[in-house]
């Protein structure tokens, strides 16, 4: 890590990031948005300790492309 970055725990970074307050080099360990996050279309609004809301596109289309990926052939 370099002298002008700065590792938070990840609810801080969760929490500064959907503030859109995130200072440059403050990282986390965790990799947002997640795989999952991406192909389902959702993103987190609010968090904090314990509790999380997210908005989920909800495309037809997205959740078909998931679930022919989820689904044994």
């Amino acid at each position: 890590m370099s002298d002008h970055s700065r590792e938070l725990p990840v609810l801080a970074w969760l929490q500064r990031f959907i503030a859109g307050k995130l200072s440059p080099g403050e990282t986390t360990h965790m990799r947002y948005p997640t795989a999952i996050s991406r192909t389902l279309a959702m993103r987190i609004v609010e968090i904090d300790a314990g509790r999380a809301t997210v908005e989920i596109d909800a495309d037809a289309g997205i959740m078909a492309i998931s679930r022919a990926r989820c689904m044994p052939a």
